[in-house]
């Protein structure tokens, strides 16, 4: 398994929204949580509420600056292992 999914949102044939879903619900049979962090070039700014209600953990838009990128990969990481 893997600490953390950095997901697309816009893939062919399958969005990164029920790809999303799917790794949930795999991870979930098996006991565990992986943090899912969607990642959108899109012109329309993804809220965090759609986010969450796609089981999403946090988000960030393309282009993106590395060092936000990392920062919300290690707190979610973090938590995932805390917990």
């Amino acid at each position: 398994m893997f600490d953390l999914v950095i997901m697309d949102l816009q893939m062919p044939e399958l969005d990164g929204y029920r790809a999303t879903q799917s790794i949930k619900k795999m991870a979930a049979s098996s006991g565990r949580s992986i943090p899912i962090l969607a990642m959108t070039a899109s012109a329309y700014v993804i809220s965090s509420d759609k986010a969450s209600m796609f089981s999403m953990d946090d988000y960030i838009g393309k282009p993106f600056d590395r060092n936000v990128l990392l920062g919300k990969a290690i707190g979610l990481i973090s938590r995932t292992v805390q917990a």
